[in-house]
């Protein structure tokens, strides 16, 4: 059924489920995408992870693994597509999609289990070997993931830990659950857990026994990279974690999860949150700016960028207030193509560049970035 913000019906259609398949309520996303008409439902089939998969089937047509996404067509309720992750061991999670309403990309983002050796795949469950798309892997265990899909079901990038600076912190239970897109900064938010956990450039360290604080991770929306770690330290031998995460108005990050013992103590300017059961809910602001200040690097810098011309033939003019240091140019795949210094001038040629639009990620030798959108005629 579909309403409007009124909450008059506008309209409803029964969906080719067939008989017996059942849904696991609590972890399962459901998506409308206007622009192309559709709905997108996400999530997995065992409530216990590993536990006996409920039996789900649309339009005749069986899912067989544990973790899936269903692209509908919102006017006669069609499959469109649909993709399964695929792995040795079935303990796959997808837990939360958000949909890109510029263009109809999608990201999702759970939880995948590997064995030592074996591979991860997003798969085409009705022609498996039509160009999967196999997780790029160097660590074990239970791990959170990001994904992002294009609306033709085609994954773009995938990330997962690059790896854990102590070494039995691949065999704990990690997990991700909520995202947020964050539009005017080109990032994605993944809220997740961590212990001595890598990615990429960005860590944090823990006693050994310590098990997992919340975490919330960023990512450039076109490429994939990690530009910010933002952790929160809790006491040892609990498990903490973050479950959701939202944007408000003003560009700062609202999230929200669960802790046992006490959360926030390595101090600063928040207070320790005290346990007062088993679990414990808390919502928190990763703020955009401090108020009355310049932005930090370990907040969102927001750095003012001035491009031109915009459409351009060749070459593309660069304007900040900070010093300009490198660049790296993209294609809409998130395939860099191109990177340098800015030497004398503040100038990008793309005159090897076919027609199209391309994204200019800019770093200054502040360490401030910016990503900016250049369409080559």
């Amino acid at each position: 059924m579909r309403y409007n913000s009124s909450g008059q019906l506008l309209g409803s259609m029964a969906l080719p489920f067939d008989y017996g398949s059942q849904l696991v309520d609590s972890y399962t996303s459901f998506r409308l995408d206007e622009n192309n008409n559709r709905y997108y439902m996400a999530g997995f089939r065992s409530e216990g992870g590993f536990n006996t998969p409920f039996p789900l089937s649309y339009g005749g047509t069986a899912f067989t693994k544990n973790a899936y996404i269903l692209a509908i067509d919102a006017g006669n309720g069609n499959e469109i597509w649909r993709r399964e992750i695929d792995g040795s061991l079935d303990g796959n999670s997808i837990n939360d999609l958000v949909l890109d309403n510029a263009n109809g990309d999608i990201y999702i983002g759970g939880k995948i289990n590997r064995k030592s050796g074996t591979d991860i795949k997003i798969i085409n469950s009705k022609n498996p070997t039509l160009n999967p798309y196999a997780f790029s892997l160097s660590v074990n265990g239970n791990m959170p993931f990001i994904a992002k899909l294009n609306s033709s079901g085609t994954v773009q990038w995938a990330r997962t830990p690059s790896g854990y600076n102590l070494p039995t912190a691949d065999t704990r239970q990690y997990y991700g659950y909520g995202l947020a897109l964050r539009n005017n900064a080109n990032e994605v938010a993944f809220a997740t857990m961590g212990s001595n956990t890598i990615w990429d450039g960005f860590s944090i360290n823990r006693p050994q026994g310590h098990e997992s604080d919340p975490m919330l991770m960023r990512f450039n929306k076109q490429t994939g990279a990690v530009i910010g770690m933002h952790d929160i330290q809790g006491s040892a031998g609990k498990n903490h974690l973050l479950t959701a995460v939202a944007v408000d108005n003003d560009g700062n990050y609202v999230v929200g999860g669960g802790y046992q013992g006490s959360l926030f103590t390595s101090g600063g300017t928040v207070s320790a949150l005290g346990s007062i059961g088993y679990y414990d809910f808390f919502v928190a602001k990763l703020g955009a700016s401090t108020c009355g200040t310049a932005v930090s690097t370990d907040k969102f810098h927001k750095l003012n960028v001035n491009v031109y011309p915009n459409p351009t033939t060749d070459i593309v003019n660069i304007e900040t207030q900070e010093t300009l240091q490198n660049y790296e140019v993209y294609n809409v795949l998130g395939q860099q193509i191109q990177q340098s210094n800015f030497n004398s001038n503040n100038q990008i040629n793309l005159h090897g560049a076919t027609a199209g639009t391309y994204f200019i990620k800019i770093t200054t030798t502040q360490g401030s970035t910016a990503t900016v959108k250049v369409v080559k005629k």
